[in-house]
């Protein structure tokens, strides 16, 4: 199932420049979960649940909810949450008869259910529920930005095998959280699943003449255009802890090119299954978007012919980036994010605007804008295998 976090939600975590804000927000998204909210009423009426809290709740449409308590087996775990107001939910209750089901229930924001098999201070090692299950290793003691850096195997929270970058590269990458040292909030919004994790950070203190602009930072896998690929992980950031430009490594974008940002999208492995972390490079399967709103590379979305918006699979390129990035091989597809292969002018399309079903994605899918071009994040799922 897919999850999808915002900063606005009520009880978010926040994050900012100083020490351990990340780990809090990766703790309570991946692992914890909040918000538990007494629930004052529950039904269903044509397999569709609905559910009321008097004080509000913290979810909105899209996200998922954690049912506990309530009166029929069916209407305990998590669910899609398909309508959400300031006191109300729904959500579908498929095979559950009609009727009144509230007993000593509760709903809370659900945690996508990753594990964190190791901590410190301030440092923390998360490992995907499914898939190959390679650990992610954040060290949130600094101010700013925080490292990661990927591992095959960990046996403790500062040991681990067959790192990503490798040592000849680097010892590690960064995720940046804001460019200050202060409690000031910063936007932030996560996507995740069984297997990948897409964090977006508006790092920057305020909008500038660009808007809202976010950088995205992943981990975990990719889907593998090898068999049986045992190794069709990633993760991506910037070498230097941290930078005022307005690139800090997240995924970007340019004309006919979606890419890692100066080679820092880094593979596990080889398609070989060679030991050490690769260069990643991606180039979307047809030209994507600029970070332009002019007209003058695309033509202004939707789609004239059929007045819908399209989004393009993003190809993972295995390789050095020199000295031409198309005769690198195609190792795979980036999961839960798409390209946009047409002009969506920010008037009308600012960061952060869900569209209910552009084609190409499996249902609703939100925008994101990044100094270098936007993204489509898929919120609906389920995210390819």
């Amino acid at each position: 199932m897919v999850h999808y976090f915002s900063y606005d939600m009520p009880g978010a975590p926040v994050l900012n420049g100083q020490p351990g804000s990340l780990i809090a927000l990766l703790n309570a998204c991946l692992v914890e979960g909040w918000g538990a909210t007494a629930i004052d009423s529950l039904t269903v009426a044509g397999e569709v649940a609905s559910v009321v809290c008097g004080g509000g709740h913290p979810l909105q449409q899209y996200m998922v909810a954690g049912i506990s308590g309530a009166a029929h087996a069916g209407l305990n775990g998590q669910f899609k949450v398909t309508m959400a107001s300031g006191s109300t939910l729904q959500f579908a209750a498929p095979g559950v008869p009609d009727g009144t089901y509230t007993g000593t229930a509760q709903v809370r924001v659900a945690p996508v259910g990753w594990g964190r098999p190791y901590t410190g201070s301030n440092v923390a090692v998360y490992r995907a529920p499914l898939g190959n299950r390679f650990c992610l290793r954040v060290d949130d003691t600094l101010w700013h930005s925080a490292q990661v850096r990927g591992y095959e195997e960990m046996s403790t929270v500062d040991d681990g095998a067959y790192p990503c970058p490798p040592n000849a590269v680097a010892t590690f990458l960064y995720w940046a959280k804001s460019d200050g040292n202060n409690t000031t909030r910063r936007r932030w919004m996560l996507f995740a699943d069984g297997r990948t994790l897409l964090l977006s950070v508006a790092y920057r203190s305020g909008d500038d003449y660009y808007g809202v602009r976010y950088e995205t930072y992943t981990w975990g896998e990719f889907t593998s255009f090898r068999p049986a690929d045992a190794f069709n992980s990633l993760i991506n950031g910037i070498n230097t802890r941290y930078e005022t430009n307005a690139n800090t490594g997240g995924l970007s974008f340019s004309i006919g090119r979606v890419y890692g940002s100066a080679g820092l999208l880094r593979g596990m492995r080889s398609y070989t299954g060679a030991p050490g972390a690769t260069f990643g490079q991606t180039a979307a399967s047809v030209h994507v978007q600029s970070g332009s709103t002019s007209t003058s590379d695309h033509y202004t979305g939707p789609n004239p012919v059929d007045g819908r918006i399209y989004a393009s699979p993003i190809q993972l390129r295995e390789g050095n980036l020199s000295p031409d990035l198309d005769r690198l091989p195609h190792r795979g597809l980036l999961r839960g994010v798409y390209a946009i292969p047409m002009n969506l002018p920010e008037p009308i399309y600012p960061v952060g605007t869900i569209l209910p079903n552009p084609a190409g994605t499996p249902g609703a899918a939100l925008l994101m804008r990044s100094y270098a071009g936007a993204l489509l994040m898929d919120i609906t799922g389920p995210w390819s295998a």
